[in-house]
């Protein structure tokens, strides 16, 4: 037999129901992403022997290969992904001889919103946006953290400006005082020091002019005395942190018996 029949797609069923037949004038059918479990009605118009034609078929997009020849006027196709999918189907006559004859059939599965390429750049573009707001508005804040921090700086030095300036001040008064204090230590230990030379230099001159040996002795024991204390009011004055006892007993121990072997 020479002749090779030709193979339609004649039906297309959506959940084993048959889809409005006005679509399968179409050469290309949409479903959505539920829309998943097809079924795939096929038919060769041979009329000699149509028990003995077989038949093979692959939908592109999820076969990877060409299903194994079967005499099956249909197939079903479940839990279809979202994608582009082509659908074809050929056949033998009755004595086993293949077509070139083939009836192809596009589907497409719509995928939900969630899922379309438009969706997709519009995220993408919101994540870009949501990180340009965080910059934007990080960098803001640094801003205004700093800006805060430079204020408070400003304030503290100018603060530390004015305790440093009143601190001067209280030195230099501080420093005056005390030069005032040591001016007037110094005149007060001058006048000490000539009110007693005068007094021991008065008693000298006394005890000179006196023939009297008794009172002689008692004008010579006070000047004694007298300068004794001028010692003592000599060594204090060169002390400067700390008095050493043993140390200004031996000092004015010196100057006595200076004083008396004079």
């Amino acid at each position: 037999n020479p002749y090779l029949p030709k193979v339609y797609i004649h039906q297309v069923d959506l959940f084993n129901e048959p889809i409005k037949s006005n679509e399968l004038f179409s050469d290309h059918l949409y479903f959505q992403s539920k829309e998943n479990v097809l079924t795939l009605n096929y038919t060769s118009l041979n009329y000699l022997n149509p028990e003995k034609v077989n038949y093979k078929y692959i939908l592109e997009g999820f076969d990877k290969d060409w299903r194994s020849v079967t005499q099956e006027k249909s197939t079903t196709y479940t839990n279809l992904p979202p994608g582009e999918y082509t659908f074809y189907v050929t056949s033998t006559n009755d004595v086993g001889k293949w077509s070139d004859n083939c009836d192809e059939l596009k589907i497409t599965i719509v995928p939900p919103w969630y899922q379309t390429s438009w969706f997709k750049v519009a995220a993408i573009l919101f994540i870009i946006l949501l990180l340009i707001l965080f910059y934007y508005f990080k960098t803001k804040r640094l801003k205004r953290d700093k800006l805060i921090l430079e204020n408070k700086v400003r304030e503290r030095t100018l603060s530390l400006k004015k305790s440093n300036k009143k601190l001067k001040v209280s030195y230099a008064e501080l420093e005056e005082k005390n030069n005032n204090i040591q001016f007037l230590m110094k005149e007060l230990d001058h006048r000490v020091k000539n009110n007693l030379q005068i007094v021991s230099s008065f008693l000298n001159i006394q005890a000179n002019s006196i023939t009297n040996d008794e009172s002689k002795q008692i004008l010579l024991v006070a000047k004694n005395r007298i300068s004794s204390i001028s010692i003592i009011q000599d060594l204090l004055s060169h002390e400067q942190d700390e008095l050493i006892i043993p140390e200004f007993i031996e000092k004015f121990t010196e100057k006595i018996l200076i004083l008396l072997g004079n």
